[in-house]
């Protein structure tokens, strides 16, 4: 009897392990038929990767939807730190970014890369991505936590012009530094961007004035160390 007990645990093991492969490589049956057994449709395969992340790797929006559909967090991260929505915010399919946000996915993602989904987005050009992000309430003032970069700076940066100029039309900082000391501006300087610099300049100018007045503003309507005495 005792042989008997110690065996069944390694047998139901076993099983959910088997299960669980079902959500990396099964159809819709199996996928149901693995969760009405016990799988847990936020386990990991054995090399750390969880099935959400596995089918937004593969562009499969049916998956991911299906995955959603039945608890699978396209927040989670797994152990390399990738999550369903960083994937999907660099991946050109638009529809799949779509369908994670609408079944919830966080629109900043989980903090565990050292940008955000909009950094991502803004990296790969990927301007339709960038207005599902910023509709769903990214975060515009968000910088990564190795060079304090804003997604601005980095869109600049790889030359993405149609996703900075919606970053500015969105209200992403356009004056904030990086840890260097450098500004958007700067950046579109450095990498001799003529064509962000015709339509940057002006703008920079004016939040520059405008920053400018509310400072005066602020000082003139400070009480003065003579009227305090």
């Amino acid at each position: 009897m005792a042989r008997k007990k110690a065996s069944e645990p390694r047998m139901q093991d076993n099983d959910r392990a088997a299960l669980s492969n079902a959500f990396f490589n099964g159809d819709e049956a199996a996928i149901r038929a693995a969760l009405a057994a016990g799988a847990d449709p936020n386990a990991a395969d054995p090399d750390g990767e969880l099935a959400i992340v596995h089918a937004s790797k593969r562009a499969d929006t049916e998956r991911v939807a299906l995955l959603q559909l039945l608890g699978a967090d396209p927040n989670a991260a797994d152990e390399r730190g990738w999550s369903a929505i960083a994937i999907a915010a660099q991946t050109d399919e638009p529809d799949m970014l779509w369908t994670m946000l609408r079944g919830g996915a966080r629109p900043d993602g989980d903090g565990t890369l050292i940008g955000t989904p909009i950094f991502l987005a803004s990296f790969e050009g990927l301007d339709d991505n960038l207005r599902l992000l910023m509709g769903a309430g990214a975060d515009l003032t968000a910088v990564d936590r190795d060079s304090g970069r804003t997604a601005l700076m980095l869109a600049i940066q790889n030359g993405n012009d149609r996703c900075a100029k919606l970053l500015v039309d969105a209200g992403c900082p356009i004056l904030a530094v990086d840890r260097s000391g450098s500004a958007a501006i700067d950046h579109a300087r450095a990498e001799e961007r003529a064509d962000v610099l015709e339509w940057l300049e002006p703008i920079v100018a004016a939040h520059q004035e405008r920053a400018a007045l509310e400072l005066a503003s602020a000082a003139g309507s400070a009480p003065s160390q003579t009227s305090r005495l």
